[in-house]
């Protein structure tokens, strides 16, 4: 049976989705999540929250329904004895399912509950050394004692400090790194950030720009909303908290989600030690090749988005190297290479060839594959004018003797590709992992040829 994947699931408390930069907000400091988003997941622009309070969304999320199917109205009402969870039935599916203590889910006081759902519960506490806050702090009583507002944290004196949810991060990739072997893993890591009280640690706290800040929609801006909003801006008593303290405030938030963007990073960097070895060769031109995108353990690539065959400008983790080499070739050399570097770890290959896109010149293929096409009429071509609407990208050939010398550099270099498809293939047979590879052969456009 095919290997199970493993499952992790990262779970910020109270982050906004509008924090993040590449959903709009211009002083979002969450690269690692828009390079994600952007690369390797699924953003969902139109995702809706079925709480505003953690414990009804978070059963309703584990359970896959509605909070009110079964009483979840408030903090006060955790999971049933009669309820089961994505957990639970991953857990009797043979997941190994770990998690921190920090996920509002599970009532600990019902004997036996939390092992139903859980195969073991990290609950904290050994972190001798807590950060402590810089910034004075608003006393019951005060104008913005409920704005939450904790500011700029610091080290004890230590040089050790961390918070809690350094604590949780650092169990959960101990957790990764040494998973059951026979098990594959479910991972659940319920962070308090961006929780308030508002409050984070350099480089976090300052890095946000204040003066970049979108404007804040203000209360006298708010008619005809409903009474609940006014009733809570009333009992929180933050009429004569300052623009620029409100500003200090969204900043410490942004920055916090800045810290959860990290902790994210840390985490899958971890499961790429311990798991998927990511190599990508070939064509990239989705931006600047010179820098290796995160994710890829292994990075050739073009420099630009063509080259020549025989003489390709290409990147290697980082370094631009000029070749003489038949570029195909090349490319599946490396390919080959990665496959048997990495017989006994799991591996996505990404192998982007720059064929059979032009030049087709014969001085730009290998002369033994460019026989092979000596004879051949190229019947499924008929030689036709040229339509006047012909975009002139590349040359299609303006003479039925042309357009046959084009076609035979195309083909060539369709070969080529053939030919190294078919050793990448023996790569995976020779290592044993033939049965275990999944392989998607695509191209991304074809060409009219005129």
């Amino acid at each position: 049976m095919a290997k199970r994947p493993n499952i992790i699931i990262f779970n910020p408390d109270e982050m906004r989705a509008d924090v993040m930069g590449h959903l709009g907000n211009p002083c979002g400091a969450t690269p690692f999540l828009d390079q994600f988003a952007a690369e390797e997941g699924v953003s969902f622009r139109n995702a809706f929250c079925q709480n505003p309070v953690c414990v009804p969304s978070r059963c309703s999320f584990t359970t896959g329904l509605y909070p009110h199917v079964n009483g979840h109205r408030t903090m006060s009402y955790l999971l049933r004895e009669n309820e089961t969870s994505i957990f639970e039935e991953l857990k009797n599916a043979g997941y190994y399912v770990w998690m921190n203590a920090r996920n509002d889910l599970v009532a600990g006081q019902v004997p036996g509950l939390v092992e139903r759902h859980a195969s073991e519960i990290y609950y904290g506490g050994e972190a001798v050394h807590q950060f402590v806050p810089l910034t004075p702090q608003f006393r019951p009583g005060e104008p913005g004692y409920y704005a939450m507002y904790g500011g700029k944290l610091g080290d004890d004196g230590s040089g050790q400090s961390m918070s809690a949810d350094d604590e949780d991060l650092a169990a959960a990739v101990r957790m990764i790194k040494n998973k059951p072997a026979d098990q594959p893993l479910c991972l659940f890591l319920g962070l308090l950030y961006p929780h308030a009280p508002y409050q984070v640690e350099e480089p976090y706290y300052s890095a946000i720009d204040r003066k970049k800040l979108p404007r804040r929609v203000r209360a006298e801006e708010c008619e005809g909303r409903p009474l609940i909003e006014e009733k809570i801006r009333e009992n929180q008593a933050l009429q004569g908290f300052s623009e620029e303290q409100w500003d200090d405030l969204r900043a410490t938030y942004l920055g916090m989600c800045m810290k959860v963007d990290h902790s994210f990073k840390v985490l899958c960097d971890a499961l790429r030690e311990a798991g998927y070895r990511m190599g990508f060769v070939g064509k990239w031109h989705m931006g600047d090749s010179l820098k290796p995108r995160a994710g890829f353990d292994e990075w050739t690539v073009l420099l630009g988005g063509g080259c020549a065959y025989k003489h390709p400008d290409v990147c290697i983790d980082g370094v631009p190297q000029y070749l003489n080499e038949y570029v195909t070739d090349f490319f599946t050399d490396r390919a080959v290479q990665f496959i048997d570097r990495h017989p006994e770890e799991p591996f996505s290959l990404h192998l982007h060839y720059t064929a059979p896109h032009t030049p087709w010149g014969h001085e730009q293929h290998r002369e033994d594959i460019l026989r092979l096409y000596d004879d051949c009429p190229f019947a499924c071509h008929p030689f036709q004018p040229l339509h006047p609407d012909q975009v002139a990208t590349c040359e299609v050939g303006d003479t039925e003797e042309r357009r046959r010398y084009l076609l035979k550099g195309y083909y060539s270099a369709i070969t080529a590709v053939d030919e190294g498809v078919g050793r990448v293939f023996d790569a995976l047979r020779r290592n044993g992992l033939a049965e275990n590879t999944v392989v998607v052969f695509s191209g991304d456009n074809g060409m009219n040829l005129g």
